[in-house]
């Protein structure tokens, strides 16, 4: 009788001190995600998303108290599951700006030279996404902003080098080949598939020259996420090799059309 006793006693001990362990770890999961906030609060956050998470800990921890009192079996699982959501909030805070300060010293040096209307746009869409508190959001429209910077990067170095070849190429075709300009004047039938022959060839040589800039761009910008990620590392893993996929898909795109774009070339040029 004194064992089965003593063995009663002890589950009883035991249910006991498991109860309370589980209830103050629930209550620091409180007090952590409280201090997340208090910190969130003093790096400029919104805190309205996290503090209402931290009103419904408070609230389960207070109805599951009142249940464990009346003898019902408890479960403070979801109030430690609601602390690490505050937690991970604030890594996202933290990714989101780090992310926007980044890209705004990327703008900086470039506006100059290109136009940054459009990838303005996504970071002024970003920015009222982190003050909503949407961060994940903002570290999306980040990204198409890169897309969009890169684009305009390669829209405007493919619209100069076309001007320039363009300029250079009418020039050099009138002065070198003013005898066939006056030949088809005289004889037009005659003189127009050479004409459209040469011309055809410029615009192939620009098309070629475009693609190798547009790669080198993306070569450089490939170049300037691996800095930030492995010497300054302001950028998270996730958004490095999303990155770097993306930018390495497009660079496999252009390697995919310069050999396309030599051929007809080659197949042009030989052409009588």
């Amino acid at each position: 009788m004194r064992a089965i006793l003593a063995i009663l006693l002890s589950l009883i001990f035991l249910s006991s001190h498991a109860f309370a362990q589980a209830v103050g770890e629930a209550e620091e999961a409180v007090r952590d995600a409280e201090i997340v906030v208090k910190e969130m609060k003093e790096l400029g956050f919104s805190t309205s998303l996290p503090s209402d998470i931290i009103l419904e800990m408070k609230q389960l921890v207070s109805e599951k108290k009142s249940l464990a009192d009346r003898g019902g079996k408890v479960d403070y699982s979801d109030v430690i599951g609601k602390g690490r959501r505050v937690s991970e909030i604030m890594e996202l805070a933290l990714q989101a700006r780090d992310e926007q300060a980044a890209f705004e010293k990327n703008l900086m040096v470039v506006e100059k030279d290109i136009d940054v209307t459009e990838a303005s746009v996504f970071l002024n869409d970003a920015k009222k996404e982190i003050y909503d508190e949407r961060y994940g959001m903002a570290i999306g429209l980040i990204d198409k902003a890169y897309e969009k910077l890169s684009e305009s990067q390669s829209t405007s170095t493919r619209l100069k080098a076309f001007y320039e070849a363009t300029s250079q190429s009418i020039g050099s075709f009138i002065l070198s080949n003013w005898h066939l300009i006056l030949a088809f004047i005289l004889v037009s039938s005659a003189g127009v598939p050479v004409v459209w022959k040469k011309m055809r060839i410029n615009a192939l040589s620009a098309e070629l020259e475009n693609l190798k800039v547009e790669r080198g761009i993306l070569g450089g910008l490939i170049k300037s996420i691996q800095s930030e990620y492995f010497e300054k590392m302001t950028l998270s893993d996730n958004t490095y090799y999303l990155r770097l996929k993306k930018f390495t898909e497009m660079i496999r795109d252009i390697d995919s059309r310069i050999p396309l774009v030599k051929e007809e070339l080659g197949r042009v040029s030989k052409a009588r």
